[in-house]
């Protein structure tokens, strides 16, 4: 699956700017209609309506030079704001999460689907009104999407790298691509609020699903596996998060996605070697 960062609390927006494109000559016009002519008939404005030539209109042209420059400062602003990564990618973690995989159905209108996946805060909102909402039942939540659902609702300015999992077979397992077209994940110290959460999501995306799955993680001892061994000991720290996982051309990441089923008998009389050679 594919996480796309596209705005900040998951709020997608596309932003073209083509400069290039711009009349700045009309923007001197309307900002400047006494230097619209020429440099003379500047020169006549100032000296009627300020008596000196030199510095009125050098401060007319300074005003005008400034605002260019904060035309082009709002464009870089909201360009970067564009690029934000998700907040479930480098947030500290909670109690619970919620892993939601969606197949859509072929030939769907895309344009009401990216509506709701990009607009995931507005559904978490309405579980956990922001002015009443706790920090412990605030849902932080961020979305992907798989390869080929990706290459059709994002720009083509906008690249990726190819991310496919090719399905594993093993002599006491399997790790099968199981695939999807969007991968929702969300986190939250009360489950109730995640599984509320879900079931919008899925109501909202109704007519055009095809097929999805939702699995709720927990914390188990102190953020063990269910061998017993301390899991996430080799993940980047809090500083070393985004450096690691936020790509810093598109503000987007990378996920794979693996859930495991765990065979508890094998696992409670396998030695401590063994099972860190599987794990």
């Amino acid at each position: 699956m594919i996480l796309f960062a596209s705005g900040e609390n998951n709020r997608q927006k596309n932003y073209s700017y083509k400069t290039s494109n711009f009349d700045w000559e009309k923007r001197r016009t309307a900002l400047f209609p006494h230097c619209s002519e020429s440099a003379e008939s500047c020169s006549q404005f100032c000296r009627v309506h300020f008596g000196s030539k030199s510095m009125y209109c050098n401060l007319i042209k300074t005003s005008y030079t400034l605002s260019i420059m904060l035309l082009i400062l709002s464009l870089i602003i909201n360009h970067a704001l564009c690029q934000t990564e998700q907040p479930n990618v480098i947030s500290y973690k909670r109690k619970e999460g919620l892993f939601l995989w969606i197949h859509l159905n072929e030939n769907v209108d895309l344009k009401p689907i990216v509506s709701v996946v990009t607009n995931l805060n507005k559904i978490s909102d309405k579980i956990c009104p922001p002015k009443i909402c706790l920090q412990m039942n605030e849902i932080v939540s961020g979305v992907g999407f798989g390869n080929d659902f990706f290459k059709q609702i994002i720009p083509r300015e906008v690249t990726a790298q190819p991310f496919v999992h090719e399905s594993r077979h093993g002599p006491i397992g399997d790790i099968p691509n199981t695939g999807g077209d969007i991968f929702v994940h969300a986190k939250c110290d009360t489950k109730s609020n995640l599984f509320d959460f879900a079931w919008r999501v899925v109501e909202l995306l109704r007519p055009y699903v095809k097929a999805f799955s939702d699995v709720y993680g927990f914390s188990y001892h102190g953020n063990r596996d269910l061998s017993g061994f301390v899991d996430g000991t080799e993940n980047p720290k809090d500083e070393e998060i985004e450096e690691v996982a936020v790509d810093k051309n598109t503000g987007g990441s990378y996920c794979l996605t693996q859930r495991w089923i765990h065979n508890l008998t094998f696992i409670a009389s396998a030695s401590s070697i063994r099972k860190k050679n599987i794990f």
